[in-house]
Parts: structure tokens; sequence; C-alpha cells
């Protein structure tokens, strides 16, 4: 069986590495003949800084889909087609806005060092700041601030774009290719329907969950009940619910 883990405030908190007590669960699911499968809406330079290098290869979903890893490749699965990102710069330049731009691996930041983002970018220098010339073509991108930066996600929404508001008091919006989601990418690493558990907190897990033959959320968010057969708290011991809930279901589904 395949487990997918979200690493973004699931089993990794404040871009922290993933702690002892989850890397001993994950040896214990793949001694136990399981894959481990992770995803997160950042990149994978960021991915590999939150788990140990012994699960390097493992196969990742990054970017919410846009970019896949596996067996340490590289393989953007979609990126902004020429008319389209000629739109969003458009709609950059009306608005005023400063961004994150994510290629395949390196990416355009235009927040200063000072942003809170700042620090969360590329914390190891894995990758390079570069022109939107040399970065290649576009998987992700994040604006950070911008001038009525609702009304921006209104004419984004309009166009069809798949754009997600994060954040209250200073919202940003995650704008991806059409057409992607993390499902998507998981067919691609040859994940069957049904054929896996996954365990998830937010609405980028939504496709996830939908079609996860055990699906786990931690906490509560009401768009992604629906799909939960399990709900485990979000309190002091989220990490011992997430292992206790591992280890059951390693149990279920016997390789």
């Amino acid at each position: 069986m395949q487990f997918v883990f979200n690493l973004d405030q699931a089993i990794s908190y404040d871009n922290q590495p993933v702690s002892l007590n989850l890397q001993y669960m994950f040896d214990f699911l793949k001694d136990n003949g399981h894959q481990l499968i992770f995803t997160s809406t950042g990149a994978v330079r960021n991915m590999l800084l939150k788990l140990d290098r012994r699960f390097h290869n493992e196969a990742m979903i990054s970017l919410e889909g846009a970019v896949i890893c596996k067996e340490g490749a590289l393989e953007q699965l979609s990126t902004f087609d020429q008319m389209d990102f000629e739109t969003i710069q458009q709609l950059i330049e009306k608005y005023d806005a400063t961004f994150l731009m994510e290629g395949e691996w390196d990416y355009c930041y235009t927040g200063g060092d000072y942003h809170a983002i700042a620090p969360t970018v590329d914390p190891a220098k894995l990758g390079q700041n570069v022109s939107l010339k040399k970065v290649g073509p576009i998987s992700h991108i994040t604006i950070l601030a911008a001038e009525g930066i609702e009304d921006m996600r209104l004419e984004l929404s309009k166009q069809g774009f798949n754009v997600q508001s994060k954040g209250q008091e200073n919202p940003q919006l995650l704008i991806t290719p059409k057409r992607i989601n993390k499902w998507h990418a998981l067919q691609k690493l040859g994940v069957s329907e049904k054929n896996y558990v996954a365990i998830g907190s937010d609405l980028t897990d939504l496709a996830v969950l939908e079609h996860a033959e055990h699906a786990s959320m931690i906490g509560f968010t009401m768009e992604l009940a629906h799909y939960a057969e399990s709900r485990l708290p979000n309190d002091e011991k989220v990490e011992k619910h997430i292992i206790d809930k591992c280890y059951e279901l390693s149990k279920k589904y016997t390789v």
C-alpha cells in the first residue's frame, strides 16, 4: 500500500524537519513493504530540508501537483502556457503585485529581504533567484502583495486559473496552471484510485483524500470531512495520533 503524507502543517510544522518519531514510523512502513509519497505546496528543494537523507529518493509531489520527483529525478507536469502567463503578467502590473514564481528548481522572487516569506523561499540556498527570462517554464505563482488583492483574485478566477487565498491579515494568492492538482500528480507516479492511504489537513489535500482507500484528516476542515474515514485531533498529541493510525493501517493493509 502507498502512504501519502502532506508535509505542510500535517507532519512538519513551521518548516521544521520531520521529527525522529515520525521518521521511525516511515522506516516501519517501508520495512513492512509499504511505499511513501510526500506532498507539499512548496518546492522540492524545500521538501528535502524537512526529510532525512534516507527519504530523499521517495516519491514527492510539489507545488500542489505541478512538479513531481521520483528517485531524485524532477519532472514538471504542468506549466503556464504563453497566453496564460502573459495574462498573469498584465494583472501583476495592473495591481502592482510582488510575487514568487517557481520553475522546476530555480525561482524568481520580488518580495524583498524583509517580507515574512523571505526566510522560507530557499533557506538552504539550493536554488537560485533568477530573472523571469532565466527561470524557465513556470509551474506555480504566489502573489505576495498587491494593490487590491481580492479584486486580482476575482479576475484570475474569471480567467479560469486555480487560485487559492492564503492567510487573512496579509493574504497571498496561490496560482497553479489550469487542470492540475495532487491527484493528477499521483496518477503520474503510477498510483491508482483506492490503492493508497492519505493523511492530510487542508484544502490542497481534497483531491488526494477523495480518491484514497482510506483518508485521514488532521483537525477539521469542512470540505475534507465528507471524504475522511477517520479524523485525528490536532492537539498536543497529534504526532502520536498520526503514528498510531499509520501502525493500524499498516496492519490492515498488509502487503
